[in-house]
């Protein structure tokens, strides 16, 4: 779901909702009111920069779950051989 900025009108606060895009009624995070206005968000410029074309495509997001792997078993190891004392 995305996230909204809104300004609350009664407490002059900014807030953040995130909510479908079809959703009625929000109101403030801060004083539940529903007397809000909602931002336009700024445009977003994306440009792709590239760093290492000799890599294949998903090469880094392919890394980086073998890294996660590798993470989970040393603290699974390390979990493994924990003692618990009463207290």
């Amino acid at each position: 779901m995305p996230l909204y900025v809104y300004d609350c009108l009664d407490c002059k606060e900014q807030v953040s909702i995130r909510h479908a895009y079809n959703a009625k009624g929000a109101e403030c995070t801060n004083c539940k009111s529903q007397n809000i206005q909602k931002n336009l968000s700024n445009v977003l410029q994306v440009t792709k920069k590239c760093y290492n074309t000799k890599e294949k495509t998903g090469s880094q997001v392919e890394k980086a779950i073998q890294e996660g792997k590798q993470e989970l078993e040393a603290y699974k190891k390390q979990k493994k051989n924990r003692v618990y004392k009463k207290k």
